[in-house]
């Protein structure tokens, strides 16, 4: 079992949020990025998907993906300033096929919108968002090659 909680540290009352909770067996969850008033995180189930929360609000979303057979993973978010998530995509073999990097904005459509590709026989296994003073963000990530295990960390710079 495994399980992801918000706590508010300034809270005189330590107050807690459990934000995703598994119990299979093979099932799992892991926190993604914090950034101000948004939350990211990953929940396998046993197929993964990224959930972000307004923290304010208390609203959290399921990140909407293509409808596919089988079904595609999401995984490895990562969030900006305003609320824009950064996350890995790919069957749920990413070394027998393709991962790309998708981008979640209020301007994008709601499965969100491809902004990098992962190099065949390549995985990723984290995102890390970060605002630069010119307003554009820096998505790093790391990418992984399938038959050494070695791996990189790698930037693509968002408008």
């Amino acid at each position: 079992m495994t399980r992801i909680v918000l706590r508010d540290l300034k809270a005189s009352t330590d107050a807690e949020t459990v934000l995703a909770r598994t119990t299979g067996l093979d099932d799992f969850s892991y926190a993604g990025q914090m950034r101000r008033n948004w939350a990211v995180w990953t929940k396998c189930d046993p197929v993964c998907d990224v959930y972000r929360r307004d923290i304010a609000a208390g609203i959290t979303t399921k990140l909407a993906k293509p409808a596919a057979d089988p079904p595609l993973y999401q995984y490895d978010a990562s969030v900006g300033v305003n609320g824009t998530v950064y996350l890995a995509r790919s069957s749920d073999a990413p070394c027998d096929g393709s991962v790309e990097l998708i981008r979640y904005s209020s301007a994008d459509p709601p499965e969100g919108t491809p902004i990098a590709q992962i190099a065949p026989s390549r995985f990723t296994t984290l995102t890390y968002a970060r605002p630069n003073p010119d307003g554009s963000t820096d998505i790093f990530y790391s990418r992984g090659s399938c038959s050494t295990f070695r791996s990189n960390i790698y930037k693509v710079t968002e408008p």
